[in-house]
């Protein structure tokens, strides 16, 4: 029947967690981070991996209600060890008192040796197949939990599906890796473990389903299958016993045993409140399980990217060997196995050729050889901002592998980017000829440092900004930390340093006690507005009063239907909040203005309530049309949401 979860779907013998979840929109104070990791550049990929990371987002910010602008989702190639670590560095800072820090892995782990002990690491997306790898690109838990118990939240939970016995279900995450049994450390006061199995044990899929078991039950349990006492409330208790309950009946099925478990000092921490929905009858899952055919390739069907380094190897890593590469499906789409010959040409840096196969069973379907002809080759000292940027490599960014002028204007770029006092080469070799050089390493440069930027997350680093001179001008360079720091719309402080060669001459901190923060979601007047942004408008930084009106202030200004939001803070607590989102409006276009040059453009206006009344709103045309003195035509149009009901013009 119509919204019965039974109808949205199945995968495998076991319905789909998608559709509007049934519990309490609790979470406007908490924060996310979600890390799922389908397509390993180097080890084998896990089925279904990103599809769990997309249910675990829906989850998070339709139902339990987490501003979007503090649900951070990494997949694949973007789940590298700088970015998760900066992720959760950036959500433990956004987290609210009263709130909730969570933190979802869906991936492989491993055991390393550190020290006299062993513990576990997520494996990030470009971990290579060996033992140094896995912890120089890998997470440690350990470092993890420090991270997370650093939030201002009153509780943390970690979601690890991923076991740490370095297996997987086609063989070792590291061949030859000797066998590790990982010690549980003692558990960090303040986070929440839930883990997919126990030490020794592999986690894998659903049976019949490519979907990892563990995330998907967990995610289940929250929608209130796990509520084992009906009361609506769902604890981290009840959420491992339901997984460990649903994943032991079905042993026979999957053919391994996984015990997920509980740590930390809060087992019985309420996750979710309201969860409404009822869960698969468990008696069912092994029928379901038993008739769901489990997915077969013969050989003669098998394929797969072969990447054949040249004779003198990949420069950049010192690889001799060929390897198959399943990034991104190159090992099922013969067209992507061929741009990763390229993308491996760029990434060593080297001058010989790399060849891309793809097999399909024992017959080599299609081949490539990307290089051999002009190219640009980076080399990059030292790169604050990303270590993966370290090192001599290929660069065809805006045709800059074909194009000397881009190419050399590149070492300006990555110098730019990285935010390092060392200078970058940019070096074009042409298909004959000699090679041309340039090499960029200015006397003095501003290096910029932004903890978080919810405007544009991806500004959260370290770079160096010319803006406005900043690079050569010391007293400019000081002021760009509140520039940053109101642009970014973050309550963490913002710093600006001036160099002069290697030397810092002068540091600025930027930061506030109290600040209003803005996000629009729509601006038509000035699109590049929307976002969210710090406002000290007459005095909004410091005046809570203030700072709410500045709401309808970039309300009517912007033109918009979608609601702004103003919040004054006052170190990372929220005081006060205003969002502005009227069920009727008066949206005034005014072409040009010569008596008001800055009323020209789209607004919207309540003078004498015309937002609320539609035939007032009507004369207001003319009354624009007047006091500007316009020369084009005035526009009214009433609005009731985004349906327009009434429109006028004057001419």
């Amino acid at each position: 029947m119509p919204g019965d979860p039974d109808q949205r779907g199945r995968t495998g013998p076991l319905r789909v967690a998608r559709g509007a979840a049934h519990v309490a929109h609790e979470g406007n104070k908490d924060a996310a981070v979600i890390v799922a990791i389908e397509n390993y550049l180097f080890v084998p990929r896990i089925a279904g991996a990103t599809a769990a990371g997309s249910d675990w987002y829906r989850f998070f910010s339709d139902d339990r209600g987490i501003p979007v602008e503090r649900v951070a989702l990494l997949a694949d190639k973007e789940a590298v060890r700088e970015k998760i670590v900066a992720a959760a560095t950036r959500a433990s800072a956004a987290v609210e008192p009263g709130g909730t820090l969570w933190f979802v892995f869906v991936g492989h782990g491993a055991p390393v040796k550190i020290g006299d002990r062993t513990e576990g690491v997520l494996i990030g997306a470009d971990t290579q197949q060996d033992a140094e790898s896995l912890q120089a690109r890998g997470v440690l838990q350990s470092e993890l939990g420090k991270i997370l118990a650093n939030a201002k939240a009153d509780h943390v939970v970690a979601l690890l599906d991923a076991c740490f016995s370095g297996q997987t279900a086609s063989g070792p995450v590291v061949p030859g890796l000797q066998p590790l049994l990982v010690v549980r450390q003692a558990p960090s006061v303040r986070v929440t473990w839930l883990s997919a199995a126990s030490s020794g044990q592999l986690a894998g899929p659903l049976p019949g389903a490519a979907r990892p078991a563990f995330s998907y039950l967990a995610l289940g349990a929250l929608r209130g299958w796990g509520d084992a006492d009906g009361d609506g409330t769902v604890t981290a208790k009840e959420t491992v016993d339901y997984a460990r309950k649903a994943l032991t009946t079905l042993q026979p099925q999957t053919g391994r045993s996984q015990t997920p478990e509980l740590a930390g000092q809060e087992p019985d921490v309420a996750l979710v409140h309201g969860a409404k929905e009822s869960g698969p009858r468990l008696a069912a899952l092994i029928a379901a399980a038993a008739r769901a055919p489990e997915p077969t390739t013969s050989a003669e069907e098998a394929t797969r990217c072969e990447i054949v380094m040249p004779p003198g190897g990949c420069p950049r890593t010192g690889n001799t060997v060929s390897f198959d590469d399943n990034w991104e499906h190159a090992d099922r789409d013969p067209e992507r196995c061929m741009k990763r010959g390229a993308e491996w040409f760029s990434h060593c840096g080297g001058a010989e050729p790399i060849i891309a196969r793809f097999h399909r069973g024992a017959t080599v379907a299609r081949e490539a050889s990307a290089g051999g002809a002009a190219r640009c080759q980076i080399t990059v000292q030292a790169c604050p901002r990303d270590a993966n940027v370290v090192g001599v490599f290929n660069d065809d960014a805006e045709h800059a592998g074909s194009d000397e002028a881009r190419c050399l204007r590149r070492a300006h770029d990555f110098y730019d980017h990285c935010g390092g006092s060392s200078g970058v080469t940019a070096r074009f070799y042409p298909a004959a000829g000699p090679p041309r050089e340039e090499r960029f390493e200015p006397q003095t440069h501003c290096q910029i440092t932004v903890q978080s930027c919810p405007r544009n997350p991806g500004v959260a680093a370290v770079f160096n900004d010319e803006g406005d001179g900043a690079d050569h001008v010391e007293p400019r360079c000081a002021t760009r930390a509140a520039d940053w720091w109101n642009w970014c719309g973050s309550g963490d402080p913002v710093t600006a340093r001036y160099f002069e060669g290697a030397k810092m001459v002068r540091e600025t901190r930027f930061e506030s006690p109290t600040h209003c923060q803005v996000t629009i979601a729509l601006c038509p007047r000035k699109s590049e507005i929307a976002g969210t942004f710090n406002d000290d408008a007459e005095h909004s930084g410091s005046d809570d009063a203030r700072c709410v009106r500045r709401a309808w202030d970039w309300y009517s200004w912007c033109g918009g239907s979608q609601p702004v939001t103003a919040r004054f803070y006052k170190g990372a607590t929220v005081l006060r909040e205003q969002r502005t989102a009227p069920p009727t409006r008066c949206q005034i276009s005014v072409p040009d203005c010569p008596n008001n040059g800055g009323v020209a453009g789209m607004f919207n206006d309540d003078a004498e309530h015309c937002d609320s009344d539609e035939a007032r709103c009507m004369r207001r045309a003319a009354d624009w049309k007047s006091y500007c003195a316009a020369t084009g035509p005035v526009t009214a149009r009433f609005f009731r949401g985004d349906e327009l009901k009434r429109e006028t013009t004057a001419p």
